[in-house]
């Protein structure tokens, strides 16, 4: 069978790990044929997995609509495709194929609403984007999503629920370790916010929290954003924010895989996101026995549902992210203390 899999929005993040799973599948199924249409990854073309790019994609919004309207049923006609797998929230238009489609944008299955003047992209998603998914969704023959939340939403609107599946991402098994050191970083506890730089990452949430924290404690703790201050306007924001009130805060731009799994490791995860279609971070601090203050939403709820080592919270509540905080500086001095008259 010859299988074409779609994904020329993904080139960062989430989107990518999602595109690489998907391609070390493909390598692995010897009884197919897979063409992967991409924008700008630069994923290799091996034995049975042929890698077509299209990076004048990126360009704009109307090369993306130009390419799905008159491009991407031509590619599949050359390739004389029998299923397509689309990794972008919404099937190709114009073909006959049968299509199964991988949701993983949130936003429009999202509670949380957002404003058209502050955040027009955001209000996009959830007032116009959000009818073409659910157009896409009764039309795909099968239909993955990545959590059994996701797949409550979608059973709203879809007649046969059976057509839709649940599929989690993996983890990087090489990376997990059942280690979790004592956190000690230049005699100060760690927070790690492993994160990119979107508004409905709720990173204000922490900087308020950390704001009306007592002063004292600062010079005690750090807390580690992923975040590059010149990413966008949001970044910059929060980074002017940070230098202005003094926050022991730190931007160190984007880590690799092996850099968060070793935070993961010294750390405690804060993780405040208003929107998620997984969670990924959850599970990976998990694999690590991490400590893990998390927004209460439907996603974290059914990720560490079983996990002893949480404390949820309003990720619209400062006050109670700020108590947290406090808590868990405490207890690290607490502990440090002890250690020394130990050694005494």
């Amino acid at each position: 069978m010859n299988i074409m899999v779609f994904d020329v929005p993904a080139e960062s993040v989430g989107a990518l790990s999602i595109l690489e799973e998907f391609y070390n599948d493909a390598l692995l199924d010897k009884n197919n044929n897979y063409f992967f249409i991409v924008s700008k990854p630069k994923l290799k073309s091996k034995e049975n997995v042929k890698v077509i790019r299209f990076p004048w994609i990126k360009r704009s919004p109307v090369h993306r609509i130009y390419f799905e309207l008159f491009i991407a049923n031509k590619v599949t006609s050359k390739y004389s495709i029998d299923k397509i797998v689309s990794l972008q929230n919404l099937i190709i238009p114009r073909v006959t194929v049968k299509q199964e489609i991988y949701i993983h944008n949130a936003i429009p299955l999202s509670k949380t609403k957002f404003d058209l003047i502050k955040f027009p992209k955001l209000w996009f998603y959830q007032n116009v984007y959000k009818h073409l998914m659910q157009y896409s969704i009764k039309k795909a023959d099968k239909i993955y999503v990545q959590t059994k939340w996701m797949k409550r939403e979608i059973e709203t609107f879809v007649k046969d629920n059976k057509k839709i599946i649940i599929k989690a991402p993996n983890i990087n098994n090489n990376l997990i370790t059942n280690s979790h050191t004592t956190i000690k970083n230049k005699g100060k506890l760690l927070f790690f916010y492993p994160s990119s730089g979107f508004v409905f990452k709720n990173h204000e949430v922490i900087l308020k929290a950390c704001y009306f924290m007592n002063k004292s404690l600062f010079n005690h703790f750090e807390i580690i954003f992923t975040l590059d201050p010149n990413e966008n306007k949001y970044t910059k924001r929060l980074y002017n924010y940070s230098i202005y009130n003094k926050l022991p805060i730190v931007f160190t731009g984007m880590l690799s895989k092996e850099e968060v799994f070793n935070y993961y490791g010294k750390s405690i995860l804060i993780f405040p996101s208003l929107i998620e279609s997984f969670g990924l971070p959850l599970v990976e601090a998990m694999s690590k026995k991490c400590k893990i203050i998390a927004a209460k939403l439907p996603y974290s709820e059914e990720l560490l549902s079983s996990y002893n080592h949480k404390s949820l919270f309003n990720p619209l509540d400062a006050s109670t992210l700020k108590e947290i905080l406090e808590n868990e500086v405490s207890l690290y001095l607490k502990d440090l203390k002890e250690d020394d008259d130990i050694e005494d």
